[in-house]
């Protein structure tokens, strides 16, 4: 089972052992969790609620303060299989770009987080680098399975930053 990470435990909240995390993901995924793992360790998740920027979970197993103390500063990871039907960041690594005309032009060595848009740093077929922003319109399709992602052409010439 391959796990991603999707939030970090801040600290404890309250006296019932509820704990305030980051959330590193959108937080609709908060909602309908029913397990994660804290250092490898498996928990059934009793509630989660988003307020003001955080996302606070209640665990069964975790009854107060001092019990949801040994999990300050923790990664919170879930199974990557209940992402299955969405793209991750993840996913775009080590993908084939192809134009439109099926023309390779290299592959993602990275992905940089914006807030306006994720930016793919990009290994040229022709041995150089470059860097483009995933704008509206870049991609044209992705090919999760087949690690293959044809862009806009002119969208990623008229954006590309040489580096």
């Amino acid at each position: 089972m391959e796990k991603i990470v999707i939030a970090k435990i801040l600290k404890p909240q309250g006296i019932k052992g509820e704990l305030k995390c980051k959330p590193m993901t959108d937080v609709e995924i908060f909602s309908g969790l029913k397990e994660i793992f804290i250092d490898e360790k498996l928990f059934t998740v009793l509630s989660s609620v988003y307020r003001f920027g955080y996302v606070y979970i209640t665990l069964k197993g975790l009854n107060n303060r001092n019990d949801a103390e040994n999990y300050r500063n923790l990664l919170i990871c879930v199974d990557k299989s209940i992402f299955s039907n969405d793209i991750l960041i993840s996913d775009y690594i080590d993908s084939t770009i192809y134009d439109e005309d099926s023309n390779e032009l290299g592959i993602i060595k990275n992905v940089e987080q914006y807030g306006s848009a994720d930016i793919f740093n990009i290994k040229l077929k022709n041995g150089g680098s470059c860097s483009v922003a995933n704008v509206n319109g870049l991609v044209v399709e992705f090919k999760k399975n087949d690690k293959k992602l044809i862009i806009n052409k002119n969208i990623f010439l008229s954006q590309k930053i040489e580096d």
